[in-house]
């Protein structure tokens, strides 16, 4: 019979670095690189927390706060598509 072996711990913080997939992309979460797109995403969305322990939030600085608090450990996932919508928005 096969001995399962237990999963290794981890062995500290997660490196912040980009990690390239083929239909999207994580990268470490950065309040001045995603902070304004993420509140245009959210905002008015109340909606979107009703089952979650954090948000709404009542206006873009508290939002902002609140990730900056994350920023350290956190990674957002960008899809090709959200890079498209986001791409569209800013020329219009």
């Amino acid at each position: 019979m096969m001995q399962s072996s237990s999963p290794k711990p981890a062995s500290g913080a997660p490196e912040r670095r980009v990690l390239q997939g083929r239909f999207g992309r994580l990268e470490p979460l950065d309040d001045a690189k995603h902070g304004e797109s993420l509140w245009r995403a959210v905002a008015g969305a109340d909606a979107v927390w009703a089952y979650l322990p954090y948000g709404p939030w009542a206006d873009e600085a508290s939002f902002r706060a609140w990730l900056r608090e994350r920023q350290p450990s956190r990674t957002r996932s960008i899809t090709r598509s959200s890079m498209r919508r986001a791409a569209e928005r800013s020329a219009a």
